[in-house]
């Protein structure tokens, strides 16, 4: 059942329990007046209820991931511009054309993170798992990538 359907039967149930609960039996009175009129058609008047879902929880196991990622980002940046200085290239055609900047590269880098982070963070509402898988494939690459830029360089991890 979709979120809409949802929030049209909660509603519908609540008229119909309301519909259905007996009536005040007394009524009240202000400086002699009856207010039970006011009452009754107040509680025939459909009330609007806004019926929520409670927000879905994101899986405990992103957080990490989105955090590793953003390590594995930085250090990928770092062993790349480390490389570039003692002549090395970029591979990668398309990191190719803003290697030439640092300010460009690193902004670079730092979108292309975001936008996996935020497609994630997207993905896990609808699907939970996929978005876990996701994201550790996406860690296995760039860990694979940061490992092989560190042995081109001679860079020991300490």
């Amino acid at each position: 059942m979709n979120s809409l359907k949802r929030a049209y039967f909660t509603v519908l149930t609540f008229a119909v329990i309301a519909a259905a609960a007996p009536r005040a039996a007394s009524a009240q009175a202000i400086d002699g007046l009856s207010l039970s009129p006011a009452i009754e058609a107040a509680s025939v008047l459909p009330m609007p209820i806004l019926a929520t879902p409670p927000p879905a929880r994101r899986p405990a196991a992103l957080v990490p991931l989105y955090i590793s990622f953003a390590t594995l980002q930085a250090l990928d940046t770092a062993s790349t511009m480390r490389a570039l200085n003692r002549g090395g290239s970029e591979a990668n055609p398309v990191v190719a054309s803003v290697v030439g900047s640092p300010a460009a590269f690193i902004g670079a880098k730092a979108a292309a993170s975001a936008l996996a982070i935020a497609a994630s963070e997207r993905l896990w509402k609808d699907h939970r798992a996929a978005a876990i898988a996701t994201m550790i494939g996406m860690n296995v690459g760039y860990s694979l990538v940061v490992a092989h830029n560190f042995r081109i360089n001679g860079q020991r991890l300490q």
